[in-house]
């Protein structure tokens, strides 16, 4: 768990740092928390495009 959050807290400073970053995860509530927007693929096609509110 401490390292999982540090990870985290690496990856949400990065876009401020001008760096996009992709993360991938079977567990999309763990990368809603990181993303300002979270495609869902199906079968090789996106599906669903969600961006967080801000």
């Amino acid at each position: 768990p401490a390292l999982a959050q540090r990870l985290a807290d690496v990856i949400r400073g990065l876009p401020g740092r001008g760096a996009a970053v992709l993360v991938t995860d079977s567990d999309p509530r763990r990368v809603a928390a990181l993303a300002d927007v979270v495609y869902t693929i199906e079968r090789g096609e996106i599906v669903a495009a969600d961006r967080r509110a801000e």
